[in-house]
């Protein structure tokens, strides 16, 4: 049976994993499970943003560009801008792929940029405007001699 127009709903969703390698070899140590986070929706962020792009209003850039990994283990909400706490920040994007309504974005720390410790919130932006944010569950802990891949992928699809 075919939806009306009326109940036809798109939606953005966003889901990340870690991919953790030996910065010697190059080899895969472990790969975490996808992990979902919530894509906000305050003035100047997130869907917001996307809206209004939509409208013509380019006040802030829909580009991801940067990410954000940090020490926060406060819930995310619709309202937040940047992460809580502790944030090493990853300034470009080293990969990124559009297949269908999915965009795969990866961001890549060498073992010397991300320092060694336990890392609990994660979160994506449009230049300085946060897109999405999310505690991470079960935490994700870097090691010695450790590269971090963080995958990402956005979803833009009707429910």
């Amino acid at each position: 049976m075919k939806k009306s127009l009326k109940e036809n709903k798109a939606g953005i969703s966003g889901r990340y994993r870690f991919i953790t390698r030996d910065s010697k070899t190059g080899e895969v140590k472990r790969i975490s499970d996808w992990s979902k986070n919530l894509v906000v929706s305050g003035a100047g962020t997130g869907i917001n943003i996307v809206a209004r792009i939509l409208a013509n209003d380019n006040t802030y850039p829909l580009a991801i560009t940067k990410c954000k990994i940090g020490t926060g283990t406060t819930a995310p909400t619709n309202s937040d801008t940047d992460i809580e706490a502790g944030g090493v920040t990853k300034n470009s994007v080293a990969d990124q792929v559009v297949s269908g309504g999915v965009v795969t974005l990866s961001f890549f720390y060498t073992s010397a940029e991300l320092p060694n410790g336990t890392y609990t919130e994660f979160a994506i932006f449009c230049v300085n405007q946060l897109f999405a944010r999310s505690i991470i569950s079960p935490s994700y802990t870097k090691g010695t001699n450790e590269d971090t891949t963080i995958e990402y992928e956005i979803t833009v699809a009707n429910t």
